[in-house]
């Protein structure tokens, strides 16, 4: 069977009803100076990035690698190596279940249940209220 896709649908739909699509045209719309950006405003350019805003951005990053730094060293500690196996490469190797369990010849069940054991261990270490898991949803492919 012959998976649609969009292109599919599109080829057959201008077939069917021999319609020419429009082309975008060549030249631009709008003319501007060549020096038109370096003559708006810096803290009204889109890249402007108020003290405030900055500020938050480093705390929240900082917040970031204490948790990173915790998490990594229960991770060394707390986990069996099966375990650490499969949060090292499903977080930090951006691989999914099936990927997992191709590697480690288990069933991606198997896997997520052991990611699933491992979070809920690195939960119950947890003692500062700072420190914040937030939920993934597990994808298998």
């Amino acid at each position: 069977m012959k998976k649609r896709t969009y292109q599919n649908q599109n080829n057959r739909n201008t077939e069917a009803n021999n319609v020419q699509l429009p082309t975008l045209p060549t030249e631009p719309l709008i003319f501007l100076p060549d020096k038109f950006l370096e003559e708006v405003p810096e803290n009204v350019s889109i890249w402007y990035e108020s003290k405030q805003e900055i500020e938050t951005k480093i705390e929240q990053a900082k917040i970031r690698e204490k948790l990173l730094n915790w998490v990594q060293k229960q991770i060394e500690h707390k986990l069996t190596k099966k375990e650490r196996a499969y949060i090292e490469h499903y977080y930090f190797g951006g691989l999914t279940l099936e990927e997992i369990s191709n590697k480690f010849k288990v069933n991606p069940s198997s896997v997520s249940r052991g990611i699933r054991r491992a979070l809920n261990k690195l939960r119950s270490l947890k003692t500062d209220d700072s420190l914040v898991f937030h939920r993934k949803k597990m994808r298998r492919k």
